[in-house]
């Protein structure tokens, strides 16, 4: 019988994800691809677009106000999962959390930034 929170291969993440809507543009060595972060780890993130990398290809990942190198460790039609090669900090989670919340502020319904300003706060995990 399945046990919950275990999946085929090994448990749970070390890193917990964190769900949230974040422009991010994905440079290869030949290309440059725009996505939007699906969720999001201190070791990685799944990125949502048309024609991402292929799993296996070094990226460079800009989102808003943080840098990070990686390695598309999946690729499935629209989506792909990058694991960074160096830990996000704490403080660069933090701050995309508040430029999230700041965008949010623009665009979204009330329900939506509800939902942001909760996560971005910490109450929804």
């Amino acid at each position: 019988m399945p046990m919950f929170g275990k999946r085929i291969g090994g448990g749970r993440r070390k890193a917990s994800r964190e769900t949230l809507p974040l422009p991010a543009m994905l440079s290869t060595i030949d290309n440059y691809h725009m996505a939007t972060v699906v969720d999001l780890s201190s070791s990685g993130a799944r990125m949502r677009g048309d024609m991402l990398p292929d799993a296996g290809q070094s990226v460079a990942i800009k989102l808003d106000c943080v840098r990070a190198f990686g390695v598309v460790a999946w690729s499935n039609g629209g989506e792909c999962g990058v694991a960074f090669d160096e830990a996000l900090s704490r403080f660069e989670l933090e701050r995309l959390r508040r430029e999230v919340k700041l965008a949010s502020l623009a665009w979204r319904s009330v329900d939506e930034k509800l939902a942001s300003e909760d996560w971005a706060s910490g109450i929804a995990r």
